[in-house]
């Protein structure tokens, strides 16, 4: 019959494709596609290809909606992050930094420990490791303004930050210990941690320099001045030595 709606066919994959586009749940495209059936129908077209074209489209909106709850248990089971990378992640996040990381608080780690060599590894250096057979091994970071000192066991034991005014190392520029500075006087160093418990004055064989020994064994930190006599006051900081990783 001219006009009549003709049974649908099992759809190819291709055509099924499109359908499907046509037939998931936009609500406009349903309602259309019924909308057009039932005008047909009221013009006099036979029931039977009415309830055809009635039938096919369930079909097609029941593929459709089989298709998309498909996709939305893919999505809800997807696969949980690899654990052992996100804890790699955390691990670097929180690994030390050698431009804001006090270098003293490595003191009592292995120089094997993963924070010493995060540090290390982060610093602006090129490591100078020296290993002195009874003494243990020293790691200079010229760069940085740093030295680790570690004993035979290969645990670090002192930790030197230098101002820079020795010649050998770069100012140190990272956290300072007791809220001191390179800048300050001998007399602004006491008014901070007080007197030290001893001091010695000496001309350093090495450099020239004359310099002022200043001992605080029970902070466990020692100062090293600059000085033109064991009384200079204004002499400032060469380097200071820290044996405290709690300082």
């Amino acid at each position: 019959m001219e006009g009549a709606i003709q049974p649908l066919h099992r759809p190819s994959p291709g055509t099924r494709t499109a359908l499907l586009t046509l037939a998931r749940p936009t609500c406009y495209n349903h309602r259309h596609r019924v909308g057009v059936s039932l005008g047909s129908y009221a013009k006099g077209e036979s029931m039977s290809g009415y309830w055809f074209t009635v039938c096919g489209i369930v079909a097609i909106v029941l593929f459709g909606c089989s298709d998309a709850g498909n996709t939305r248990s893919g999505e809800t089971h997807s696969p949980e992050p690899n654990a052992s990378a996100s804890t790699r992640d955390s691990d670097s996040e929180a690994s030390p930094d050698a431009s804001d990381h006090p270098p003293w608080k490595l003191i009592g780690k292995s120089l094997d420990d993963f924070d010493v060599k995060a540090y290390l590894s982060q610093s602006n250096s090129v490591p100078d490791r020296e290993d002195a057979p009874g003494y243990g091994v020293f790691v200079s970071l010229n760069s940085d303004g740093v030295e680790l000192s570690a004993d035979t066991d290969r645990i670090i034991t002192t930790v030197i930050i230098y101002s820079a005014r020795s010649g050998q190392y770069e100012r140190y520029t990272g956290p300072m210990p007791r809220s001191l500075s390179w800048d300050m006087t001998k007399a602004r160093v006491e008014d901070l941690v007080g007197k030290p418990a001893k001091e010695s004055f000496a001309r350093n064989p090495m450099t020239g320099h004359n310099e002022l020994y200043a001992e605080y064994p029970a902070l466990d930190m020692y100062v090293n001045y600059l000085a033109r006599s064991d009384s200079d006051m204004r002499a400032q900081p060469i380097d200071i030595r820290i044996k405290n990783p709690d300082l």
